[in-house]
């Protein structure tokens, strides 16, 4: 049985066939108390488990597999990962909310609203990162015209979310289309220049 954590090796004693995977998760977030890391993913012969599924991790048993790989983060750690993906996110909701507004502009109402959902989540993954950046960004985020940006960016997608919403209420498809093509658009290629700005040296 090969156990590692961020790809070093653990050395555990008194692993026997009835210990779980989550009493081994416990068992090492305990030595990392202090630290500001908790294990943030966990592979089982090269399959992943959630983390957070502790009712899952009850009932796999350890010695059901060979190799057990832990990763540990911080919060930082999360918030630079999460800005270090963003720009590709951020690119692909722009081009399936371009998408959704020509469908919409066309009357393909039902595939232009699943890819909205999709927009909104997206929003809404957007403004949790930004919320969080002085968790990782801490020195930069102290600096009024930054926290003047993210309020700002904020304040408009929670703006332009509403209008859209009210919008699709209302059954006004060209409206949804206009706001997804001419804010929601605007609002991701600011949100890439905030993020790089952000993550610059």
């Amino acid at each position: 049985m090969q156990i590692t954590l961020n790809n070093g090796p653990l050395d555990i004693d008194g692993i026997d066939e009835n210990v779980s995977v989550l009493e081994l998760v416990d068992l090492v977030e305990g030595s990392l108390q202090g630290t500001g890391s908790t294990i943030v993913r966990i592979f089982l012969d090269g399959k992943e488990f959630s983390a957070e599924n502790r009712e899952k991790l009850q009932q796999e048993k350890l010695m059901a597999y060979e190799k057990a790989q832990l990763v540990a983060a911080t919060a930082a750690d999360l918030i630079v990962e999460a800005f270090s993906d963003s720009t590709e996110i951020l690119l692909h909701l722009e081009d399936i909310t371009m998408e959704a507004a020509s469908e919409l502009r066309v009357g393909q109402i039902r595939p232009a609203l699943t890819k909205f959902l999709e927009i909104l989540n997206g929003l809404d993954w957007f403004v949790t990162i930004i919320k969080n950046a002085d968790i990782a960004f801490a020195a930069k985020m102290a600096e009024t015209a930054y926290e003047n940006e993210r309020q700002g960016l904020i304040a408009r997608v929670c703006e332009q979310i509403s209008a859209a919403e009210a919008a699709q209420k209302a059954e006004d498809w060209v409206g949804v289309a206009d706001i997804a093509e001419y804010e929601f658009c605007e609002i991701f290629k600011a949100a890439r220049k905030f993020i790089a700005s952000l993550m610059k040296e």
